[in-house]
């Protein structure tokens, strides 16, 4: 096997020793580190900002559903607030009605006895009217009568009656 001497002697000039670094590498390597505790600094910083961001948009996330949770609730009431409106609406609305028919009836019934009073005064007038000719009459008869023809008024008013009961009772006997 032959081997060069070039290959030989690059080989041997690549190859570090150990222990030993040249001052270029030793640059390099620092600059390196430095950019490395750099973009450590760096990736923790963005870390930190990226868990107090998730951390933050957790609470938003909460403070989320509570509201709408709230909103919900608030949407229920007003659901209901607006059913028992509406139930109260239609209960006065049957309740005004049922005054009002009641309302009409009372007017009704006070024409009613209006007409009824004065029928019944109409009447009242016309048999005062009826007594007032009964008593002028009867004053005017027993001023014309004596005492002694109201007597034989009544003798035969009453021997006409017992006709009568006795033509009755016979009638009845008989059957």
């Amino acid at each position: 096997m032959q081997i060069s001497m070039k290959a030989a002697l690059g080989a041997v000039t690549n190859q570090a020793k150990d222990g030993y670094m040249d001052d270029l590498t030793i640059m390099k390597l620092k600059k390196a580190d430095e950019n490395v505790a750099v973009l450590t600094k760096e990736r923790d910083n963005l870390m930190k900002q990226r868990d107090a961001a998730l951390q933050e948009a957790h609470l938003w996330r909460g403070e989320l559903a509570k509201a709408r949770d709230r909103a919900v609730i608030m949407e229920a009431a007003l659901v209901r607030a607006e059913e028992r409106a509406k139930f109260s609406e239609a209960d006065a609305e049957a309740r005004v009605k049922e005054a009002v028919e009641k309302q009409m009836e009372a007017l009704n019934a006070k024409e009613e006895a209006l007409k009824e009073m004065s029928r019944l005064q109409a009447e009242l007038q016309r048999i005062r009217g009826s007594l007032r000719r009964y008593d002028r009459d009867h004053v005017r008869m027993q001023r014309r009568w004596s005492t002694s023809q109201i007597n034989r008024y009544r003798h035969v008013h009453l021997l006409i009656s017992t006709v009568k009961w006795k033509h009755w009772n016979r009638a009845h006997r008989r059957l």
